[in-house]
């Protein structure tokens, strides 16, 4: 059809076909705004005293290098696949189940400290992973024995808490002796190791356990914000980074993760009501 024709069409038909075209295009406008069109970002998260030279992240909630992706769940519907892993992983460690490994490294404030919180978890029905330095049972702020008679593990973090990496062969395997804990797992500090460092676990018969989920508590977080962290972001069969002189190691911390987790259709590791063994291979999650 020509303009010339088009322009003795009726007024009425042309501000119908004007209305038609605005429609479309406001529709279209509206539907590119729409929430939900467009990936939604994960939520930031705690910092982390992981690999060094990963880059670290400066505000709650952001995943450095350090995490890798999570295992599969189906959040909300209370049924949690467990990870599928061939062998072991650094990572995860010996945890091969759906349930979430609480975890914290160094010492805590005190040995009162220790035992308030440990026989809290123990009374929650949870059993934690727990990575004190040789400096910590030295100076008597942590006491291992105690800790595995109430059901909990704890595994080696070497003594005075190096970068193992800049140490020889030698002064790796120093740091892995007593007084540190002679364990069947250990834990690099800050996540750090190389050939060199492998080489040594083996030696000392360790395999090194990571963790795949850090709340950079050491960076001062709240206790609140810490456990929001935690609730939001572990899935099944992870590994949570925690440390012990920080607010994330409570009984009031550790009840709230525990049911936080619950509503998401996880659980952490439980607590066997026996006493662990000095050198478990396996642990009881």
């Amino acid at each position: 059809m020509s303009w010339r024709s088009a322009a003795r069409r009726p007024w009425s038909l042309r501000a119908a076909s004007l209305l038609v075209v605005a429609g479309v295009a406001l529709t279209a406008c509206q539907s590119a705004g729409t929430p939900g069109n467009s990936p939604t970002a994960r939520p930031s998260s705690p910092g982390s005293s992981g690999t060094p030279g990963s880059a670290q992240p400066s505000a709650p909630g952001t995943s450095g290098s350090n995490n890798p992706a999570k295992p599969s769940t189906n959040e909300g519907t209370g049924k949690v696949k467990p990870p599928k892993r061939k062998g072991y992983s650094i990572r995860y460690g010996p945890n091969r189940t759906a349930r979430v490994a609480l975890t914290f490294d160094d010492c805590p404030r005190s040995l009162a400290e220790e035992k308030e919180v440990l026989r809290g978890a123990t009374d929650l029905g949870i059993g934690l992973m727990l990575f004190p330095t040789g400096s910590c049972i030295r100076s008597k702020t942590f006491d291992p024995e105690f800790a595995r008679n109430l059901g909990h593990y704890v595994f080696n973090h070497s003594n005075t808490h190096p970068l193992l990496t800049r140490l020889s062969y030698s002064g790796v395997l120093s740091q892995l002796g007593p007084p540190g804990v002679q364990s069947s797992y250990g834990r690099p500090p800050f996540g750090g190791w190389n050939s060199t460092v492998a080489r040594a676990y083996a030696a000392k018969g360790m395999r090194m356990w990571l963790w795949s989920v850090d709340t950079n508590d050491w960076k001062g977080y709240s206790e609140a914000t810490v456990v929001k962290y935690v609730i939001r972001t572990a899935r099944a069969g992870d590994t949570v980074l925690m440390h012990m002189h920080w607010n994330g190691f409570s009984v009031d911390a550790l009840r709230k993760m525990q049911a936080g987790l619950a509503k998401r259709g996880l659980e952490v590791c439980r607590n066997s009501g026996t006493p662990t063994p000095v050198r478990s291979t396996d642990v009881y999650c």
